[in-house]
């Protein structure tokens, strides 16, 4: 394609700039030439699609505008089309590497930097533009140097998102086609050679303008399914279509009529089409599980899927209303067909989400959620929502192997369960921190809802603790591009080694969040290891104040308070909250909790601290004899005052040195595994 071609494209996307509506389609209209032969055309010359084109010169004058103009971030975006000031955010930051805040903060480098240099800097966290000229060649150094497990894509990969329905029709019948949807998704979900982005993410496009192009970039996926459906006086219409979503080209496009007693089985149909068109293979076994039909009762189907729509209602809002709904529709549909398993799930989850949170650990904890999950597998072996649910009852009480074997029985049979990817990362937490970061990148190549922050934080607290800052700091930044939670990413860079600076982040991160209990809980432990005793008695009173009984504190903070509260000559409240440490820990060691490993340096602090220098060498013994160490733990022992006392003994030096020597074995161990596994570290 000639130069004066491009200028004409240029032009045109220049002058609709402002646009959010403007992408490839308008473009093409406004050229006179076949959507196909200008992909073509810009794939040869420039090897872009439309959309990223359009974006790129978006993003171009972006920057300028942020380097020239008194504008905030949104004012910018707005400028520049993009209808959400967060996906601005995101594809600001995976062209130029930083965020447009930061970008706008930078100075310039000069011109004159050799090409080994501006590849240096690369390598660091921050790109910087200078020229036209030298912005087109850090995009292309950045595509091909750039590598991140959140972010590979090609138009061939095997990965997809179901787009929230097109509905035609009565909007209080708008549950059933919400539900065929959900329903497609996961039979699709089922097939271990497609990666699947879950619902929950694609649903918070339902209110936005973000074109279809848009929604691929930001969910990171090949394909889209989009479902438009229509009811008639006599059956569903299903109009389908595959969307490839790197140049918007139709890769499938069926239409399906239905009544609805077939329903089960054209939904079933539609996934294994879909899976064949993106030349996925299908086992036996998965397609047998897609073919299964639930339940022959529309009236029990047709409870449980107006059961879903409350239950959603109820997860957004937390609207008790749509939760008395949800419970009343998922008994009636009971009514109709006892052995429907997916009811089960839907009020187990139901009473989860209701009481997970207001019991301390106790030994009828969440049975009735246990219980309801036992029965859905009773009826269907395959349900794999239920061995989630059973996984994450196991997990929370701490049974280590047996969530474990629940999460793997999930994945076999849902390999694109988020749910269950994150909660083995959680649990390698403590185990292997080389699986908790394999498993992080799973859960967030899938989730790119509400979650992801959370899982981006694990993901950097793993590379901080593995002894990797840049590339924690790098998921931190993507945490607070996604939620903007500065309190959160100030807290999650403090660090024992440098315990000063810490205070000074904490105290910053505490001017957004007044009332975080974890900064108030950090702010009084870092002061007391300060030796700062009134400022860390004055943060300790307000954490206390926000947590009234022993059940809401976390499991190893009871001796941080017993600490600071000696220090104030209160023996008395010292003593309690030591006896309640050392009860808790010796409970939770026995059992064999998941995170019973770091207790025993708990254990060890309280006995060093009250004089029993023997069952504090025996406990500290015991935590020194764990094959993994993470970073922090280097650091705490050098700095924890419970130690105090034999801090200068040889056999104290001896058990710090083993624990460094750990800790630098477990860097080179997890290194090695990030080289084998293709994740840069630059």
């Amino acid at each position: 394609m000639n130069h004066d071609f491009i200028q004409k494209l240029t032009l045109i996307v220049q002058e609709n700039l402002a646009d959010e509506d403007f992408g490839p389609d308008q473009l093409v209209h406004k050229t006179g030439v076949s959507h196909s032969t200008v992909h073509r055309w810009l794939k040869q010359s420039m090897n872009k699609n439309i959309s990223q084109f359009i974006r790129d010169i978006r993003l171009k004058k972006a920057s300028e505008l942020l380097l020239n103009e008194d504008l905030t971030i949104s004012e910018v975006a707005y400028k520049v089309g993009f209808g959400s000031a967060t996906y601005f955010n995101r594809c600001f930051h995976e062209q130029f590497g930083c965020s447009p805040g930061e970008f706008k903060k930078r100075e310039l480098p000069i011109q004159t930097e050799t090409l080994q240099t501006r590849k240096r800097k690369f390598s660091k966290k921050y790109i910087f533009v200078v020229a036209p000229v030298l912005l087109l060649s850090i995009i292309i150094l950045f595509a091909i140097e750039k590598y991140n497990l959140l972010s590979n894509k090609s138009p061939l990969e095997k990965s997809i998102a179901v787009l929230p329905v097109n509905y035609l029709g009565d909007p209080q019948h708008k549950y059933l086609a919400d539900g065929i949807c959900e329903d497609i998704q996961n039979n699709l979900a089922k097939i271990k050679d497609l990666r699947v982005v879950d619902m929950n993410s694609v649903n918070l496009y339902q209110a936005t303008q973000i074109p279809e192009e848009g929604i691929g970039e930001e969910l990171k996926v090949g394909a889209l399914l989009k479902i438009t459906f229509q009811e008639t006086e006599t059956d569903i219409v299903l109009f389908v279509n595959l969307i490839n979503a790197d140049d918007g080209a139709i890769l499938f496009s069926e239409r399906y009529n239905s009544d609805q007693k077939q329903l089960f089985a054209t939904q079933g149909d539609i996934a294994l089409s879909i899976a064949n068109v993106m030349e996925a293979n299908i086992t036996a076994d998965e397609r047998q599980r897609i073919e299964k039909i639930p339940t022959v009762s529309l009236i029990a189907n047709d409870f449980y899927q107006r059961a879903r729509e409350q239950q959603w209602k109820y997860w957004i809002n937390e609207d008790q209303q749509a939760l008395r709904n949800a419970k009343e529709l998922y008994s009636r549909a009971l009514e109709y067909d006892p052995n429907f398993a997916p009811i089960y799930t839907g009020m187990a989850l139901l009473e989860w989400n209701q009481n997970v949170w207001k019991t301390n650990i106790s030994e009828n904890y969440l049975d009735s959620v246990l219980w309801l999950a036992e029965k859905a597998l009773s009826i269907d072996k395959n349900n794999s929502d239920a061995y989630i649910i059973k996984a994450e009852y196991n997990r929370l009480k701490g049974f280590y192997d047996k969530a474990l074997s629940e999460y793997n029985k999930a994945i076999q049979l849902n390999p694109n369960n988020w749910m269950a990817y994150f909660g083995m990362a959680q649990l390698y937490n403590f185990e292997d921190l080389s699986k908790t970061i394999l498993y992080c990148h799973q859960a967030a190549s899938r989730h790119k809802g509400v979650m992801l922050p959370t899982i981006l934080r694990l993901l950097a607290s793993s590379y901080s603790s593995t002894g990797f800052p840049e590339k924690a700091e790098h998921y931190r930044h993507e945490a607070l591009n996604l939620d903007f939670d500065s309190a959160l990413y100030l807290l999650n860079q403090e660090t024992l080694e440098d315990i000063p600076t810490s205070i000074q982040l904490l105290e910053k991160a505490l001017t957004f969040n007044s009332s975080n209990t974890v900064i108030l809980q950090h702010l009084a432990i870092y002061y007391s290891f300060a030796g700062q005793n009134k400022q860390a008695f004055s943060y300790l009173n307000k954490y206390m104040n926000l947590n009234t009984t022993p059940a809401d504190l976390t499991i190893n903070a009871m001796h941080r308070i017993a600490y600071i509260y000696y220090q104030q000559e209160m023996k008395d409240s010292a003593a309690y909250f030591f006896n309640l440490q050392e009860n808790s820990c010796l409970e939770a060691i026995e059992s064999g909790r998941y995170y019973s490993n770091f207790l025993l340096y708990d254990l060890a602090g309280i006995y060093a601290f009250n004089g029993d220098k023997q069952n504090a060498y025996l406990w500290l013994s015991k935590f020194s004899e764990l094959n993994k160490m993470p970073r922090w733990t280097v650091d705490l022992i050098k700095t924890d005052p419970l130690f105090e006392t034999i801090s200068g003994e040889p056999d104290f030096k001896e058990i710090v040195a083993r624990v460094e020597t750990k800790y630098n074995a477990e860097h080179e161990r997890v290194k090695v595994w990030l080289e084998n596994n293709n994740i840069r570290l630059e």
